[in-house]
């Protein structure tokens, strides 16, 4: 119903042909007006679960094999990044966007302007 919606009001669909995954195709990502995500951080969860902690987050960033998504340092992969606007996320840990933003750009990470189809 989005898509449909997304295409009779000319949304432009973002350039994504340079995401390597399988299952970006696989579930339709490929086609969508709407841009999914490659790599969620989650930080939304500091402020919402008392189990969940900062290191998890860390952990998340560096883990070679997650279970969804895909590794964030990956070898000649690119990302579509997914980061939330909490403002009950900068109360439990202000700034954590530029502390994760710094660890990217100091991980050697590049962010791309987005083009479209």
């Amino acid at each position: 119903m989005i898509q449909r919606y997304l295409a009779d009001h000319h949304f432009d669909k973002v350039d994504d042909r340079h995401i390597p995954y399988s299952w970006w195709k696989k579930y339709g990502m490929d086609r969508d007006i709407d841009t999914f995500w490659t790599f969620d951080f989650e930080e939304y969860r500091l402020a919402q679960d008392p189990d969940f902690t900062m290191q998890q987050v860390w952990n998340k960033m560096n883990d070679p094999t997650p279970s969804y998504g895909a590794a964030l340092f990956s070898e000649n992969h690119r990302h579509i990044l997914l980061m939330h606007d909490f403002d009950e996320t900068e109360a439990v840990m202000p700034g954590y966007y530029r502390v994760f933003l710094d660890y990217l750009l100091d991980r050697g990470m590049i962010f791309d302007k987005p083009t479209f189809q």
